[in-house]
């Protein structure tokens, strides 16, 4: 609010019929929604799924304007929890992605991913610990690389799962 952001809380109540309950509030969001107009949205810790009507509302020139930080190289590790499946199964190398949202979980068109090695004495805190500032280098960049429009999709003939996304330049890429 300090900055002039209009807020608002949205709580999801819970009844017995959480299909219902599920519904309810995805009506309510679009209706937030609506009210503000708002030309992207950033799902940071969202951990819900979006209703094809919540997704339509961002969509405009052949892509969804709705991004998510997932903590996980995607496409591994999708869903909840991905520190915790990538610490549980070992992985030498996890990261996290921001993506471009679709109706798949955790799928769509990758903006950018960050890889760190993973050290050999870490517990699955100090795993979750050394990504936090990444998490948010990344996210700042992913805003950056938007707001100045230096992202392209491109069809992709070889991927039959979603397009690819190019950057303008060189140096937004990640390791």
């Amino acid at each position: 609010k300090r900055f002039g952001v209009a807020v608002e809380v949205l709580e999801f109540i819970k009844t017995e019929n959480r299909e219902q309950d599920q519904k309810n509030y995805q009506q309510k969001l679009l209706k937030v929604l609506q009210r503000y107009n708002p030309r992207w949205g950033l799902l940071l810790g969202y951990m819900r799924i979006l209703a094809p009507d919540v997704l339509n509302f961002f969509k405009a020139e052949g892509y969804c304007r709705l991004i998510n930080i997932h903590p996980a190289l995607l496409p591994a590790f999708k869903g909840i929890n991905g520190y915790q499946q990538a610490f549980e199964y070992g992985t030498k190398v996890y990261g996290m992605t921001v993506h471009f949202v679709d109706e798949q979980l955790d799928h769509g068109p990758i903006l950018l991913q960050r890889a760190l090695v993973r050290a050999d004495e870490d517990s699955l805190d100090d795993f979750v610990a050394r990504t936090k500032p990444h998490e948010h280098e990344l996210v700042i960049k992913a805003l950056q690389i938007i707001a100045q429009n230096k992202f392209r999709f491109v069809k992709c003939k070889t991927n039959k799962y979603f397009d690819r996304v190019y950057l303008e330049t060189a140096n937004h890429q990640e390791s």
